[in-house]
């Protein structure tokens, strides 16, 4: 019997991304039943369970359920896919959201410790996700050429410039920070929060669509889609970089 737990186990998913998942699958499995042989009908019953939430929460949904039913019939345990036939909402395009220069500042300005200030700048200025900062060791940076090997998304692994002052502070042996990727987001948000930042609006993954967005300022978009480490320039544009008015406003004068 293969379960949403075989599923999920087969992926590589960060841990946010698994914990969303896994209540996606799971709410998908109390309504439709066993995934491994819901029909058409069952997936359709769930489907119209979701009415109530967000397009972006349906479509994102959708998409979870629509892999682990592609991966059961890539396995063998299933011969089609009815997710495929469900038509997924259109969700309108939202600026991505981005701290402002005055709280970029302000967050800066909060920030007590020598680690605390590796935590925030790795994020904002060389646009690591919580997950990679937690990840890092002595051994990821090349001193000599200033560079950061990063392990990303799906376990892929790219090279980061970082500044100079970052290479005078970084450890020698061990861990970077000794933090998990849980307690680096609960003290990120602490900080923003002191900072005066909406955290209700803002989280750490702010902090990289920022890093992204002041980066387009100095070099072309397939540069930003390079240190975001993205397969697409579509991807940086639609949703990490934020395009102020005044700044459009700047250009047409």
């Amino acid at each position: 019997m293969v379960t949403v737990q075989d599923f999920l186990s087969s992926r590589n998913y960060a841990p946010t991304s698994l914990k969303q998942r896994s209540i996606i699958l799971g709410k998908f499995a109390r309504n439709a039943g066993d995934p491994a042989t819901a029909t058409a009908e069952d997936v359709l019953r769930w489907w119209q369970s979701t009415a109530d939430q967000a397009p972006a929460s349906r479509k994102a949904a959708l998409s979870a359920v629509r892999c682990m039913l592609s991966w059961m019939v890539e396995a063998g345990v299933r011969d089609t896919n009815p997710a495929n036939l469900i038509t997924p909402p259109r969700v309108p395009r939202a600026e991505p959201k981005v701290l402002t220069a005055a709280e970029v500042v302000a967050l800066r300005g909060v920030i007590r410790t020598e680690r605390e200030h590796l935590m925030i700048e790795l994020m904002l200025t060389c646009a690591l996700r919580c997950s990679e900062v937690a990840g890092l060791t002595a051994s990821s940076l090349d001193r000599e050429n200033q560079s950061l090997s990063v392990v990303g998304k799906g376990g892929s692994t790219a090279l980061i410039p970082v500044p100079g002052w970052m290479v005078d502070v970084w450890p020698e042996t061990g861990s970077v920070l000794g933090l998990s990727d849980r307690v680096i987001r609960s003290r990120t948000k602490r900080l923003m929060a002191e900072a005066g930042i909406d955290v209700t609006v803002h989280g750490p993954h702010s902090l990289r669509r920022t890093a992204g967005t002041f980066l387009a300022q100095r070099v072309p978009l397939h540069g930003v889609a390079r240190m975001l480490r993205h397969t697409s320039v579509q991807t940086t544009a639609n949703h990490y970089l934020a395009v102020q008015m005044d700044d459009l406003r700047k250009a047409v004068e």
